[in-house]
């Protein structure tokens, strides 16, 4: 039937009848078919109308504990993630900051997978701005347009700069900028940031003074904003905050002085802001080994409230075995209980490899102990007490990475181990819907228990 049927179908009145092709059934292996169902489940999340409460709690329920997509909690305890779903509501009645960072490897850079997963976060709780940014930009990112001039050197924790630094105080991001003088930063938020990305209404700025006087001012258009002074050695980070009158797009920065740099902020007054810090190279070990007093200092001051790590695919290359397989789950146990320790009041999520292809005698598959790794680090982030986020099995498992390059329009590049921009939009958008869901089962309990204790009461009143 599928052979001789039309590709276009017949018409039958007002309805077109189809049949699938035998070389459309060919081409669904179950890789595909994981997918087209996660896709499915996706839009009808996005799209669900919430008048019954209950059956859509339902929903919720079932697409945490079936999805492919769904995030794991410790202990299968999907409170784990409460107290950030009561610091994203208050955040959008009271002045304050829901901070998420967003840390991994080469995925993430030019601001892919965060810049969506912000600009979506940012539409359903409030917030503005992009986020920390460094003064240096060593790789242009889609949401910031930035160049600086002056006498700045930057140096980061995964390459060959820090070397003859003689210390490790590489702050919040893992990278720093030494000033050794005057100098200026140019910023301009992208017209392709998201809709409430696109503006800031504040500024911060993580600084440690090396010695003498630093000064730091602000221009906005032909706005100048007050200028900050540090006349004493600081030890550990100062943080300097110019409010502006109204939102804004752009600015530049007037930097003087001996200090290190570790970043500026563009956010709002209330809401969410996501920090997005690609390390590139980095299998994501290298934190415990930072200065504990810069980097913390940053993390602190900004209260964070949810830390995300994105790593493992940089580690492949050189696992060939189980025994590589558990060492680094040994080494992400490590920094787990790292972050546990300087950040005790944000939650943590890890989020492992996505699929990446090999070719094996003449044939592209999944590399080999990939899906192993991906199991270990779920196991090690679940026993350390953090959530996880299955990105390998998100995407379809073994040998989907094959299928989301041959995608029209490609869903990853030709190395079959990046997404292409689209690609990296979709992760951002399943990685959402998966917390947006859990978000909403914490909300729509709590509504369900209300409704059954207020309907009962109102039935009594009825028949007083």
């Amino acid at each position: 039937m599928g052979i001789v049927f039309p590709k276009k179908g017949i018409q039958i009145a007002d309805k077109t009848l189809r049949f699938i092709s035998p070389r459309e059934v060919i081409a669904l292996d179950s890789a595909v078919v994981a997918q087209i169902k996660l896709e499915e489940q996706t839009r009808y999340l996005q799209k669900l109308h919430l008048q019954n409460k209950s059956d859509s709690l339902k929903v919720y329920k079932e697409f945490s504990k079936t999805s492919p997509s769904r995030i794991y909690y410790p202990k299968n305890n999907p409170a784990y993630f409460h107290p950030l779903f009561m610091a994203l509501d208050s955040s959008q009645y009271f002045d304050k900051i829901v901070r998420i960072v967003h840390y991994g490897d080469s995925q993430l850079e030019m601001d892919r997978i965060t810049d969506v997963f912000r600009d979506k976060l940012q539409l359903a709780f409030g917030g503005n701005g992009t986020g920390i940014l460094p003064a240096i930009q060593a790789i242009p990112t889609r949401t910031v347009s930035q160049f600086a001039t002056g006498s700045l050197s930057r140096h980061a924790v995964n390459d060959s700069t820090r070397i003859g630094l003689g210390h490790r105080r590489f702050g919040m991001m893992g990278m720093m900028t030494s000033l050794n003088g005057s100098a200026q930063v140019n910023f301009k938020i992208s017209k392709t940031a998201g809709e409430n990305t696109k503006t800031y209404t504040k500024l911060r700025l993580l600084v440690r003074n090396n010695g003498g006087t630093f000064t730091a001012k602000l221009n906005v258009g032909k706005t100048e904003l007050a200028t900050h002074r540090i006349d004493s050695f600081s030890k550990g980070i100062r943080m300097l905050e110019w409010k502006l009158p109204s939102p804004e797009t752009n600015g530049l920065l007037s930097l003087n002085g001996n200090a290190d740099i570790y970043g500026f902020s563009l956010e709002g007054n209330r809401g969410v802001v996501v920090d997005n810090i690609p390390l590139r190279g980095s299998s994501g070990e290298f934190f415990s080994g930072l200065d504990s007093l810069t980097f913390t200092g940053g993390l602190r001051k900004m209260d964070t409230r949810l830390v995300i790590l994105q790593f493992g695919g940089n580690a492949m290359p050189v696992i060939r075995n189980q025994n590589r397989v558990d060492y680094y789950a040994k080494l992400m146990t490590k920094q787990i209980l790292y972050f546990k320790n300087i950040c005790p009041y944000a939650q943590i999520m890890f989020i492992g490899p996505g699929d990446m292809s090999l070719k094996i005698n003449g044939k592209l598959q999944t590399r080999p102990f990939l899906p192993e790794l991906n199991e270990a680090l779920k196991k090690t982030a679940l026993d350390n007490g953090i959530a996880y986020w299955d990105l390998f099995h998100t995407m379809g498992g073994p040998n989907s990475m094959l299928e989301w390059v041959k995608a029209k329009p490609s869903l990853a590049n030709s190395d079959y181990t990046h997404f292409s921009q689209k690609g990296a939009n979709s992760v951002g958008e399943m990685l959402y819907t998966a917390l947006y869901n859990d978000y909403q089962i914490y909300t729509l309990t709590h509504q369900v228990k209300q409704l059954k204790h207020v309907e009962p009461n109102k039935s009594k009143k009825s028949k007083s």
